[in-house]
């Protein structure tokens, strides 16, 4: 759809004649758009799929994850247990269940291989 609109002559002309006196041209737009596209999928796809399972690898962690319950005032003592042992259960499973669709061995190596092609973007 966007490939279709800035091919449209009245979108070109519009922004050509919003960037005169810039060195903004179609070509480096598009260009932009690409790269920020880029950017979306892998912080979507990739990044935000490692982090879960590095916050979770152990159920110790998903538990630590799920500390914060203790200091919510306008949860019971038994909302809190609850909340606390059952969702940080979830948590575990949900990211071993990750792990396992993204064959991930070794979840801290692979947020590092993820972490260092960000850097080197």
């Amino acid at each position: 759809i966007i490939e279709a609109l800035l091919e449209d002559p009245k979108v070109m002309n519009t922004l050509q004649n919003k960037w005169a006196g810039t060195e903004m041209t179609m070509e480096a737009f598009k260009q932009g758009e690409n790269v920020e596209r880029w950017w979306y999928r892998y912080a979507d796809d990739d990044l935000a799929a490692l982090l879960y399972p590095n916050v979770c690898r152990t159920l110790s962690d998903s538990r630590k994850a799920f500390a914060y319950v203790k200091d919510v005032e306008h949860f019971s003592a038994m909302q809190k247990f609850l909340v606390a042992n059952i969702g940080s259960l979830a948590m575990y499973f949900a990211a071993s269940k990750i792990k396992s669709k993204r064959n991930i061995k070794d979840e801290q190596k692979a947020l590092q291989t993820t972490l260092d092609l960000f850097e080197n973007e």
